[in-house]
């Protein structure tokens, strides 16, 4: 959590805690008063509301909310005390008892709150096997949910310029609607990155355990890494055929043996594209060539690569042919239509070389367009 990206996620959800100072009197029943004393404390606003009408706040309920401020943000100007609070009250067990706790969020299905805990326990031991694990996979939850359902709803008054999303009327709608995807799209990228650089942390830390390789290797292959999934996995298979307890994972065994055997043509097809990037063409081209009419045929950057290969030994036609097919597959992608206005000037062609360029300042005017109204 060096680059903390999802911090802001979670400072979000500090909107739901109220922070106040606690009387010399119930820091004393908690045995609490050399920590706490002046020190605001966050209490849920539900619970300070029930706490003022006369009803009784528990320290489990000052811990739980302590976690949950502690792993939203782990830079907070009173982390030490909270901290050393968690420590006396679990009795040396805090990294423990917040890795159950997040579990418990997360069976639940309040998936930050349960990372939040997560976090907290990193913060007690930065080298938690369990802690980093669950922490790796909660954010896998929390993405894999936001493809399908968004953004939680008590982030989005949050996140979308500090505002409440206009009601969708006036035309406001589109523009609403468009804020939305843009800010979804960044909350996914975002976790999908710390879900990733968190299980690579623990393959460094605890290089024998096996399910870090399983799930790192499903990040780097929906990356499009394929020769980094391929090797990730076979450590997978490698490690856990060591472990004594291998015959209750037998499915996910055979599952990755599966999955390696599918990666074969992805990687013969990255080999082609490194080839063609590190100035082997004529290597690029025989690999990437195998496979435009496969199952494959529908990878855009495969027929660039190819495009760029036949480009830079002096075969145009093949050059403009493959770059055209990667174009009809990503309409908008301004390098394949760069690479075809510089195909197009060098023989000359005057008029298709002005069609790409005008079309690349649409996409470019149209992108900035977007951006700017994001930002409103």
């Amino acid at each position: 959590m060096e680059k903390d990206r999802v911090k802001p996620y979670f400072e979000a959800l500090l909107r739901q805690y109220v922070f106040n100072e606690l009387s010399d009197d119930f820091l004393q029943k908690m045995n609490a008063e050399d920590l706490l004393q002046g020190v605001p404390v966050p209490i849920k606003a539900s619970d300070f509301l029930s706490f003022r009408r006369g009803n009784s706040l528990t320290v489990l309920d000052i811990a739980r909310a302590i976690g949950i401020a502690a792993g939203a943000v782990p830079d907070f100007l009173y982390i030490e005390a909270y901290q050393a609070f968690l420590h006396r009250i679990f009795q040396g067990r805090a990294e423990e008892v917040l890795v159950n706790e997040g579990y418990a969020y997360l069976k639940a299905g309040k998936l930050l709150e349960a990372a939040c805990f997560f976090r907290a326990a990193i913060q007690c031991n930065k080298n938690s096997r369990d802690a980093l694990y669950s922490y790796a996979l909660c954010c896998r939850e929390i993405y894999t949910a936001a493809g399908t359902q968004g953004i939680p709803e008590g982030l989005k008054s949050v996140l979308i310029n500090n505002q409440k999303i206009q009601s969708r009327q006036n035309g406001a709608a589109a523009l609403d609607e468009q804020k939305e995807r843009k800010e979804t799209e960044a909350f996914i990228a975002k976790f999908k990155a710390e879900s990733m650089e968190t299980l690579e942390r623990l393959t460094v830390l605890h290089p024998e355990f096996a399910f870090a390789y399983y799930y790192l290797g499903y990040a780097y292959l929906n990356l499009g890494l394929y020769t980094k999934a391929y090797l990730t996995w076979n450590d997978f298979l490698e490690k856990v055929r060591l472990d004594p307890l291998v015959d209750e994972v037998q499915e996910e065994v055979k599952e990755i043996e599966e999955r390696l055997l599918s990666l074969a043509v992805p990687m013969e097809i990255e080999a082609g594209a490194a080839a063609v990037t590190a100035g082997r063409y004529h290597e690029g081209i025989e690999i990437l060539s195998r496979y435009t009419e496969s199952a494959f045929a529908s990878w855009w950057p495969m027929h660039y690569y190819l495009g760029i290969a036949y480009e830079s030994i002096g075969e145009v036609e093949a050059a403009i042919t493959s770059l055209r097919r990667a174009l009809s597959l990503s309409p908008s992608n301004i390098e394949v239509m760069d690479e075809l206005t510089a195909v197009y000037r060098a023989i000359g062609d005057r008029e298709n070389e002005i069609k790409y360029a005008r079309k690349i300042e649409i996409v470019k005017r149209n992108y900035a367009e977007e951006a700017e109204q994001s930002d409103k």
